[in-house]
């Protein structure tokens, strides 16, 4: 069973994954045929969802999650690509609020690195 069989199968069905994620069914049904990959910007809510019982390394091994999550190994404390302060001033990267993966600066503007 794939991860995301797992996930359909932990909150019901196919139609209550895709209603809580705001997808039509058939989305869904795409991501367990592999017709289409599931897009990493839903895996934070995918693994809220399941309540950790389906992570996003579960559903896409290919992302570094350790990255975005700012917990990769060897990482000094302190030390990140952003360069300006981050969360009031400390040396600790900024995490979205709403999926909790690191928060990059693009142009200028803060955004989600989902």
């Amino acid at each position: 069973m794939t991860a995301i069989e797992v996930a359909c199968k932990n909150l019901g069905s196919q139609r209550a994954l895709a209603v809580m994620l705001g997808v039509t069914p058939a989305t869904v049904n795409q991501w367990i045929s592999g017709i289409r990959p599931i897009p990493a910007e839903r895996c934070p809510a995918i693994e809220r969802a399941t309540a950790g019982a389906v992570t996003c390394e579960d559903l896409r091994p290919d992302v570094d999650w350790a990255y975005l999550r700012g917990t990769a190994k060897g990482k000094v404390p302190g030390s990140h690509e952003c360069s300006t302060p981050c969360a009031a001033g400390t040396a600790e990267p900024k995490l979205c609020v709403n999926c909790g993966l690191r928060v990059v600066v693009v142009d200028g503007d803060e955004e989600c690195a989902a």
